[in-house]
């Protein structure tokens, strides 16, 4: 018995790339696997499967960067006041600060 067929394209991961560049534009204050996965109209274990899956470094590099470009904007925009500080210190938690 096959599975289904993955949605995983060439294309998804030229729009996880423009994600992590424009995710301002779609309306996110700092980019997330949610963020993405929302933006590519997948769930979150799918980006996440997808992560580790053979064949897909070049997504699972994007979304490192994803979550290296979420800390630095959590720690500038935090520092800058512009976040909540309380949530900020929650979400840099998750990036192993305490």
């Amino acid at each position: 018995m096959a599975g289904r067929p993955t949605k995983y394209t060439p294309e998804m991961l030229e729009k996880a790339q423009i994600y992590l560049v424009d995710y301002e534009a779609v309306g996110d204050a700092m980019p997330s696997a949610a963020g993405l996965a929302v933006y590519l109209n997948i769930s979150k274990s799918t980006v996440y499967d997808w992560e580790g899956q053979e064949g897909k470094e070049s997504f699972s590099d994007t979304l490192c960067a994803i979550q290296a470009k979420q800390e630095q904007v959590l720690w500038n925009k935090g520092l800058q006041g512009e976040f909540n500080s309380t949530i900020t210190k929650l979400a840099l938690a998750n990036h192993g600060y305490s």
